[in-house]
Protein backbone atom coordinates (compact mmCIF):
# COMPACT_ATOMS: atom_id res chain seq x y z
CA UNK A 1 0.00 0.00 0.00
CA UNK A 2 1.82 3.10 -1.18
CA UNK A 3 -1.06 5.51 -1.79
CA UNK A 4 -3.64 7.17 0.41
CA UNK A 5 -6.92 5.47 1.14
CA UNK A 6 -9.99 7.25 -0.12
CA UNK A 7 -12.26 5.38 2.31
CA UNK A 8 -11.78 3.41 5.53
CA UNK A 9 -14.35 1.33 7.39
CA UNK A 10 -13.77 0.47 11.06
CA UNK A 11 -15.15 -2.29 13.21
CA UNK A 12 -13.94 -0.93 16.54
CA UNK A 13 -13.93 -3.21 19.57
CA UNK A 14 -11.99 -3.70 22.78
CA UNK A 15 -10.32 -7.00 21.93
CA UNK A 16 -10.07 -7.16 18.13
CA UNK A 17 -10.50 -3.85 16.28
CA UNK A 18 -10.19 -4.05 12.50
CA UNK A 19 -10.43 -1.81 9.47
CA UNK A 20 -10.84 -2.10 5.72
CA UNK A 21 -9.14 0.43 3.44
CA UNK A 22 -10.01 1.25 -0.16
CA UNK A 23 -6.88 2.30 -2.05
CA UNK A 24 -6.98 2.74 -5.82
CA UNK A 25 -10.09 0.53 -5.97
CA UNK A 26 -8.29 -2.24 -4.06
CA UNK A 27 -9.39 -3.46 -0.63
CA UNK A 28 -6.90 -3.97 2.19
CA UNK A 29 -7.45 -5.19 5.76
CA UNK A 30 -5.64 -4.26 8.98
CA UNK A 31 -6.37 -5.46 12.50
CA UNK A 32 -5.03 -5.11 16.03
CA UNK A 33 -6.24 -8.27 17.81
CA UNK A 34 -5.51 -9.25 21.39
CA UNK A 35 -5.03 -12.90 22.40
CA UNK A 36 -5.34 -14.31 18.89
CA UNK A 37 -3.66 -17.68 18.39
CA UNK A 38 -0.55 -17.96 16.24
CA UNK A 39 -2.46 -20.34 13.98
CA UNK A 40 -5.13 -17.72 13.27
CA UNK A 41 -2.57 -14.94 12.93
CA UNK A 42 -0.85 -17.01 10.25
CA UNK A 43 -4.18 -17.81 8.55
CA UNK A 44 -5.14 -14.15 8.28
CA UNK A 45 -1.70 -12.92 7.31
CA UNK A 46 -1.60 -15.50 4.52
CA UNK A 47 -4.92 -14.02 3.39
CA UNK A 48 -3.51 -10.52 3.04
CA UNK A 49 -4.54 -9.15 6.45
CA UNK A 50 -1.97 -6.89 8.11
CA UNK A 51 -2.02 -8.10 11.72
CA UNK A 52 -0.49 -5.57 14.12
CA UNK A 53 0.76 -6.98 17.41
CA UNK A 54 -0.18 -5.11 20.58
CA UNK A 55 1.92 -4.44 23.66
CA UNK A 56 -0.78 -3.06 25.94
CA UNK A 57 -0.80 -4.25 29.54
CA UNK A 58 -4.42 -3.43 30.25
CA UNK A 59 -5.91 -4.99 33.36
CA UNK A 60 -9.14 -4.54 35.28
CA UNK A 61 -8.38 -2.94 38.66
CA UNK A 62 -11.04 -2.84 41.34
CA UNK A 63 -10.26 0.64 42.60
CA UNK A 64 -12.50 3.18 40.80
CA UNK A 65 -9.82 5.83 40.37
CA UNK A 66 -7.26 3.36 39.07
CA UNK A 67 -9.88 1.87 36.74
CA UNK A 68 -10.45 5.28 35.13
CA UNK A 69 -6.70 5.87 34.82
CA UNK A 70 -6.30 2.46 33.21
CA UNK A 71 -9.12 3.16 30.75
CA UNK A 72 -7.53 6.44 29.67
CA UNK A 73 -4.10 4.81 29.36
CA UNK A 74 -5.47 1.96 27.23
CA UNK A 75 -7.60 4.27 25.07
CA UNK A 76 -4.59 6.49 24.39
CA UNK A 77 -2.38 3.53 23.59
CA UNK A 78 -4.83 1.96 21.14
CA UNK A 79 -5.67 5.26 19.44
CA UNK A 80 -1.97 6.02 18.97
CA UNK A 81 -1.21 2.50 17.71
CA UNK A 82 -4.07 2.56 15.19
CA UNK A 83 -3.16 6.04 13.94
CA UNK A 84 0.51 5.14 13.66
CA UNK A 85 -0.47 2.15 11.51
CA UNK A 86 -2.84 3.93 9.13
CA UNK A 87 -1.08 7.32 9.03
CA UNK A 88 0.85 6.50 5.81
CA UNK A 89 -2.47 5.86 4.04
CA UNK A 90 -4.57 8.85 5.07
CA UNK A 91 -4.78 12.53 4.26
CA UNK A 92 -7.25 15.36 4.77
CA UNK A 93 -9.48 13.98 1.99
CA UNK A 94 -9.81 10.48 3.45
CA UNK A 95 -13.25 9.55 4.76
CA UNK A 96 -13.62 7.17 7.70
CA UNK A 97 -16.71 5.37 8.94
CA UNK A 98 -17.46 3.56 12.20
CA UNK A 99 -20.23 1.24 13.28
CA UNK A 100 -22.09 2.76 16.21
CA UNK A 101 -23.74 1.00 19.14
CA UNK A 102 -27.03 -0.80 18.76
CA UNK A 103 -30.12 1.26 19.56
CA UNK A 104 -31.00 0.97 23.24
CA UNK A 105 -27.80 -0.89 24.14
CA UNK A 106 -26.27 -0.09 27.52
CA UNK A 107 -23.81 -1.36 30.10
CA UNK A 108 -20.16 -0.85 30.98
CA UNK A 109 -18.83 -2.56 27.86
CA UNK A 110 -20.84 -0.28 25.57
CA UNK A 111 -19.58 2.75 27.50
CA UNK A 112 -15.98 1.49 27.20
CA UNK A 113 -16.20 0.89 23.47
CA UNK A 114 -17.91 4.22 22.83
CA UNK A 115 -15.44 6.23 24.88
CA UNK A 116 -12.46 4.53 23.24
CA UNK A 117 -13.93 5.08 19.79
CA UNK A 118 -14.40 8.76 20.61
CA UNK A 119 -10.78 8.97 21.75
CA UNK A 120 -9.63 7.54 18.42
CA UNK A 121 -11.88 9.89 16.44
CA UNK A 122 -10.66 12.88 18.43
CA UNK A 123 -7.02 12.05 17.75
CA UNK A 124 -7.75 11.41 14.09
CA UNK A 125 -8.90 15.03 13.73
CA UNK A 126 -5.20 15.97 13.67
CA UNK A 127 -5.09 14.35 10.22
CA UNK A 128 -8.68 14.18 8.95
CA UNK A 129 -11.48 16.76 9.34
CA UNK A 130 -14.23 15.70 11.73
CA UNK A 131 -16.68 16.27 8.87
CA UNK A 132 -15.01 13.36 7.06
CA UNK A 133 -15.90 10.91 9.84
CA UNK A 134 -19.21 9.06 9.83
CA UNK A 135 -21.03 6.69 12.16
CA UNK A 136 -23.72 4.23 11.07
CA UNK A 137 -26.14 2.15 13.10
CA UNK A 138 -25.54 -1.62 13.05
CA UNK A 139 -28.92 -2.12 11.36
CA UNK A 140 -27.83 0.17 8.52
CA UNK A 141 -24.61 -1.78 8.02
CA UNK A 142 -26.51 -5.09 8.06
CA UNK A 143 -28.88 -3.74 5.42
CA UNK A 144 -25.97 -2.96 3.11
CA UNK A 145 -24.76 -6.54 3.67
CA UNK A 146 -28.22 -7.80 2.73
CA UNK A 147 -28.77 -9.20 6.21
CA UNK A 148 -31.09 -6.72 7.92
CA UNK A 149 -34.28 -8.79 7.80
CA UNK A 150 -35.13 -12.38 8.56
CA UNK A 151 -34.07 -15.08 6.17
CA UNK A 152 -37.07 -15.57 3.83
CA UNK A 153 -36.37 -19.30 3.59
CA UNK A 154 -36.03 -20.11 7.29
CA UNK A 155 -37.77 -17.16 8.95
CA UNK A 156 -34.79 -16.82 11.28
CA UNK A 157 -32.80 -13.66 11.96
CA UNK A 158 -29.55 -13.35 10.05
CA UNK A 159 -26.38 -14.21 11.99
CA UNK A 160 -22.70 -13.27 11.81
CA UNK A 161 -22.22 -16.32 9.60
CA UNK A 162 -24.72 -14.90 7.11
CA UNK A 163 -22.87 -11.58 6.97
CA UNK A 164 -19.63 -13.42 6.23
CA UNK A 165 -21.36 -15.56 3.60
CA UNK A 166 -22.63 -12.38 1.96
CA UNK A 167 -19.03 -11.14 1.76
CA UNK A 168 -17.96 -14.41 0.14
CA UNK A 169 -20.74 -14.17 -2.45
CA UNK A 170 -20.63 -10.47 -3.30
CA UNK A 171 -17.40 -9.19 -1.77
CA UNK A 172 -14.43 -7.70 -3.60
CA UNK A 173 -11.68 -9.36 -5.57
CA UNK A 174 -9.09 -9.58 -2.79
CA UNK A 175 -6.94 -12.30 -1.26
CA UNK A 176 -9.14 -12.73 1.82
CA UNK A 177 -12.22 -13.36 -0.30
CA UNK A 178 -10.28 -15.62 -2.67
CA UNK A 179 -9.00 -17.78 0.20
CA UNK A 180 -12.46 -17.95 1.78
CA UNK A 181 -13.94 -19.21 -1.48
CA UNK A 182 -11.18 -21.71 -2.23
CA UNK A 183 -10.37 -22.91 1.31
CA UNK A 184 -13.48 -22.23 3.36
CA UNK A 185 -12.83 -25.14 5.73
CA UNK A 186 -9.66 -23.42 6.96
CA UNK A 187 -11.79 -20.57 8.25
CA UNK A 188 -14.28 -22.77 10.10
CA UNK A 189 -14.19 -23.82 13.74
CA UNK A 190 -14.36 -27.48 14.68
CA UNK A 191 -17.69 -28.89 13.57
CA UNK A 192 -17.91 -26.52 10.58
CA UNK A 193 -20.84 -24.58 12.05
CA UNK A 194 -19.18 -21.24 12.80
CA UNK A 195 -16.34 -19.22 11.36
CA UNK A 196 -13.04 -18.70 13.14
CA UNK A 197 -12.57 -15.97 15.72
CA UNK A 198 -11.94 -12.46 14.34
CA UNK A 199 -13.19 -13.15 10.80
CA UNK A 200 -16.48 -11.41 11.60
CA UNK A 201 -14.60 -8.28 12.74
CA UNK A 202 -12.68 -8.09 9.47
CA UNK A 203 -15.80 -8.64 7.38
CA UNK A 204 -17.80 -6.13 9.43
CA UNK A 205 -15.18 -3.48 8.65
CA UNK A 206 -15.69 -4.18 4.94
CA UNK A 207 -19.46 -3.71 5.23
CA UNK A 208 -18.95 -0.47 7.18
CA UNK A 209 -16.81 0.76 4.28
CA UNK A 210 -19.47 -0.30 1.79
CA UNK A 211 -22.06 1.58 3.83
CA UNK A 212 -19.86 4.67 3.62
CA UNK A 213 -19.62 4.24 -0.16
CA UNK A 214 -23.36 3.97 -0.60
CA UNK A 215 -24.39 6.70 1.82
CA UNK A 216 -21.82 9.33 0.87
CA UNK A 217 -21.00 8.59 -2.76
CA UNK A 218 -24.03 7.10 -4.51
Amino acid sequence: MNNCASLIGFDFSIQKPACCLLINNQYHFISWPKDLSEKLISLYRNSGVNIIERQDDYNDPKDSSEKVRCEIKWSNYMADLIIETIKPYINEKTKIAFEGSSFGSSGNVVIQITSRRYMLMHKLTSFIPLENMFTYAPTTVKKIAGCSKKDPLTGKAFTKNDIIDSFIISGPNCLLNKNLKENKDNFMKKGNKNYQTHLDDLIDSFWVLETLKEKEYL
